[in-house]
């Protein structure tokens, strides 16, 4: 039995962690079948010694172990490792050692610096430059940075790393992050220079001044903050911290970049060997000192880099002599374009789309206010290779304005970037259609994770609002490990509360003016700890956030009446003439968060907070049954997202489910015709609404449905991401409003954690996936499904596939956990395994009033005689 995988705090081998008590997590890797941890044994060492030593702890825990050792010091290597111990009692192999290494602790030396600026967006970046001499070798040299704007850094003339839009975006009202890099090869002895490029970005750049009139939020001038230490082989320990005597200039290349305008560069204003020893900087000017009161907390999330370099799909030139080049594919990132034998000051003009016009040129209406195009200033006929530094743009195509020759498939290539996350997920089936939509909403997610939960990558707009957020992140945390990314951003969704305690429509909120607390949204704050806990097992996001949880529910009833909640402005956004009341939406998620908040205060063992939440609870129920039901038992409002919504939360009595799911099923097949009417809040719950409470065929007929509106529909009309709208665009009718009508808008994606949960059956049935469920409920017409989940534990497979009368399924079972089969059948009597009933082999247990089988870890084929399958609508 042998520890892979090993993590501290989410990360593999951090540097820069000023976590106190980070936690250590491990996967067990074990073939053989039912292999369970009994035992572990963590180790931590600092320069050959010992800081801490568990001890063998009885516990098949394998993830969020707190380190319980003695203090830990700043700018220190720690080794670690673990060992684990079976069942049988026999202990595995000390496992591979790992590492990471503490940041610097607020011990900063540095001053905040920034050169000249008018305080208006778009402004040229800012070059700054420093020269030293070191007598000797460095042994170890570390680079600790931060800025409010963005950075870039250098050494001798190389770039220090990959990783771009750093610090990240965090509420800079409150706080900023901190990078460290190991830079010690970087340099030499005698003269070096460090240069870095600084720019707006998220702080002072048109993003922060959205919706707010050009007027300032967090302030005008970008500024930075950098520490080079330096011990050398001798022991020779060196400083070189940012402060006055660096010297910086406006004059290079990049005369603008920005978020959503994109970049102005021209190349003749380059400076070669700016960042390196020996540079005649006599014209730069002396940087001025400028200090910044904010909270420098270590860079907890994942760094934004290049993940892909993708090659078009086809070069075209237009009539009218621009060339567009199509990429095949809605993505986030930029393009690297090759030239050559271009005049000086030859202007040419990069557009950027995700759609076509009707006369082939790239769609910008959508845009809005965002320019989203790069302008390059050739220096002269020599080769050379541009692509932008401090933008992103959202598209599937680029148009090329004013470039003279020809423009080849590999003079030219895509960046596609985001925050990087292990990609846990897959999903295959019979129909091409769902397996698109699946990959669609991958995509979403790729290009929307970047550094925060955007809602779109492309228009004027790229803030992380919480309801989108919220109803994706279950699918999120299937297709990929997300965990270092929420951590980091529930931090400033917390910061960006208001003095009422409640959470913003999205965070980081930048405004002074203009906080919106909204039911669906707000409720981000809850949902998403809540989410956390059960992906990944993280009991600490709920401690250190139930104060602010609870302070979101204690706000609601001030603005109540009678525990009846209107605080839901943006309603069921986007539904589909089928608008449901605020007070509905507002009462609804109301009792649905007062009800988590009690799991999470029984959890937390905080029996008085549960006993009043429970109280509460109730008396929201109440309110809402009085409001909402005629006496008969139908709800007053008859929209689809009024029944899911009272169905997902149980707010239903139990003697009036059954009318409530026949009004709701009514609506769907009767009404109108096999199509969903639900908006951003109703989507997300629709399908699983219905097969909780026994409709699956009516959920298989939905996705099903190729016709609008349906999560199909986009995919017949040519879309490789998940779409705002229904009907974005259409054949007949081309485009929808522009002024909210992106092309990649993950939230109606949230579909995909059904594709998992229901289709391939593979729920948590305790935190992290310790023990999980495999209950897949084959249906749609599909001959097979199947779907892949590394889970924190390990890696989980449940498949099937029809043959003739017969179903046979695919299970496997990670080491270290336990799995409830429940089988689409109603009696486990139709079961077998290698030709021999599965009853009397395995435990059974029974919940619901259906018989599950109790396995361990292993890999397990299954046939199911006579299998219900969901294909035809019932009566």
């Amino acid at each position: 039995m042998t520890p892979e995988r090993l993590r501290i705090e989410y990360l593999e081998s951090p540097l820069g962690i000023d976590e106190k008590r980070p936690r250590f997590s491990w996967r067990v890797a074990d073939g053989q079948a039912g292999a369970k941890q009994a035992m572990y044994q963590i180790r931590v060492s600092a320069d050959g010694r010992i800081c801490w030593d568990s001890g063998e702890v009885v516990s098949g825990a394998c993830f969020q172990i707190e380190y319980e050792g003695r203090e830990l010091s700043p700018r220190q290597i720690y080794s670690w490792n673990v060992r684990l111990r079976n069942q049988a009692g026999e202990w595995g192999p000390w496992s591979e050692t790992s590492s990471f290494e503490t940041g610097i602790m607020d011990d900063w030396h540095a001053r905040w610096i920034r050169g000249t600026n008018s305080g208006a967006p778009c402004q040229p970046a800012t070059y700054f430059r420093k020269a030293f001499h070191l007598d000797e070798s460095p042994a170890r040299a570390r680079l600790y940075v931060t800025a409010l704007g963005l950075y870039h850094p250098a050494i001798n003339g190389r770039a220090i790393t990959d990783h771009r839009f750093m610090p990240g975006w965090t509420d800079y009202f409150h706080r900023v992050q901190y990078q460290a890099f190991d830079v010690t090869s970087f340099l030499r002895p005698g003269e070096n220079a460090i240069g870095l490029v600084l720019n707006e970005g998220w702080y002072c750049g048109q993003i922060s001044r959205l919706w707010s009139i050009g007027k300032v939020n967090y302030g005008d001038k970008p500024a930075f903050l950098a520490q080079l230490e330096i011990v050398s082989e001798s022991g020779v320990r060196t400083m070189i911290a940012s402060d006055g005597t660096w010297a910086f200039t406006n004059e290079g290349p990049i005369r603008a970049s920005d978020i959503y305008m994109g970049e102005n560069y021209d190349a003749r204003l380059e400076m070669p060997g700016w960042d390196e020893a020996g540079y005649n900087d006599a014209r730069w000017l002396p940087a001025i000192e400028d200090p910044r009161d904010v909270r420098i907390d270590w860079n907890s999330g994942p760094p934004v880099r290049c993940i892909e370099t993708r090659r078009p799909e086809t070069v075209q030139k237009l009539a009218n002599g621009r060339w567009l080049v199509d990429w095949g594919q809605n993505l986030v990132g930029w393009e690297a374009l090759r030239l050559s034998g271009l005049p000086r000051g030859t202007e040419i003009t990069i557009r950027h789309g995700e759609m076509l016009n009707a006369d082939g040129s790239v769609h910008t209406e959508n845009l809005r206010g965002a320019r989203a195009q790069s302008v390059y200033y050739s220096r002269g006929e020599e080769e050379q290779v541009y692509e932008p530094l401090f933008t992103f743009y959202g598209f599937r195509y680029t148009e090329i304005e004013n470039l003279p020759g020809m423009l080849r498939e590999s003079d030219i290539f895509c960046r596609i970037i985001h925050s990087e996350m292990e990609r846990t997920g897959a999903f295959e089936c019979s129909d091409p259609l769902l397996n698109r939509l699946f990959e669609n909403a991958w995509w979403g997610q790729r290009g929307n994770y970047l550094d925060v939960p955007t809602d779109c990558p492309q228009r004027d707009e790229r803030l992380a609002w919480t309801a989108d957020t919220q109803v994706f992140m279950r699918t999120a945390c299937y297709n990929a490990d997300v965990s270092p990314f929420f951590s980091k951003w529930l931090i400033d969704l917390n910061l960006s509360r208001n003095a009422n305690g409640e959470y913003p429509q999205y965070a980081p909120f930048y405004r002074k003016d203009g906080f919106v607390a909204a039911a669906g949204w707000g409720d981000a704050g809850i949902i998403c700890p809540w989410l956390m806990w059960e992906m990944y097992g993280d009991r600490r996001i709920l401690e250190e956030n139930f104060a602010a949880m609870d302070g979101w529910i204690t706000a609601i009833p001030k603005k109540s009446s009678g525990l009846i909640s209107s605080e839901a402005k943006y309603k069921d956004h986007l539904n589909l003439q089928a608008d449901t009341p605020a007070d509905l939406v507002g009462t609804a998620f109301f009792f649905g968060m007062t009800r988590k908040l009690a799991e999470i205060a029984k959890i937390l063992g905080r029996d008085s907070d549960l006993h009043r939440l429970d109280t509460l609870g109730l008396a929201i129920k109440e309110a809402f049954r009085s409001r909402f039901f005629t006496p008969d038992g139908h709800l007053t409002v008859s929209t689809q997202a009024a029944a899911v919504l009272a169905l997902y939360f149980d707010l239903v009595p139990d003697e009036w489910k059954e009318a409530v799911l026949a009004d709701l099923v009514h609506d769907i097949v009767e009404v109108r015709k096999i199509h969903l009417s639900t908006g951003f809040l109703g989507t997300p719950y629709l399908a699983h609404v219905l097969s909780i409470n026994g409709r699956t065929d009516v959920a298989y007929a939905l996705l099903n449905q190729r016709t609008y509106p349906s999560w199909l529909f986009p995919v017949t009309q040519g879309a490789t991401t998940i779409w705002e709208r229904w009907n974005s665009w259409t054949h007949e009718s081309g485009f929808a409003t522009a002024g909210t009508n992106s092309f990649n808008h993950y939230a109606f994606g949230a579909i995909v954690d059904w594709f998992y949960g229901v289709i391939c059956g593979i729920k948590p049935l305790a935190p992290g996936f310790s023990e999980v469920l495999i209950a897949p409920q084959p249906g749609g017409e599909l001959s097979h499904a199947r779907a892949i989940f590394d889970s924190p534990a390990g890696r989980i497979i449940s498949g099937w596939k029809r043959q003739g009368d017969r179903l046979s399924m695919e299970v496997v079972v990670p080491a270290n956990t336990v799995a409830e089969i429940e089988f689409p059948t109603e009696s486990v009597e139709n079961v077998s395994e290698n030709g021999a009933p599965v009853g009397g082999t395995y435990e059974t247990v029974v919940r619901k009033g259906r018989t599950r089988l109790r396995v361990f870890s292993g890999r397990y084929d299954f046939f199911v005689e006579n299998p219900c399958c969901h294909d035809q609508l019932k009566s």
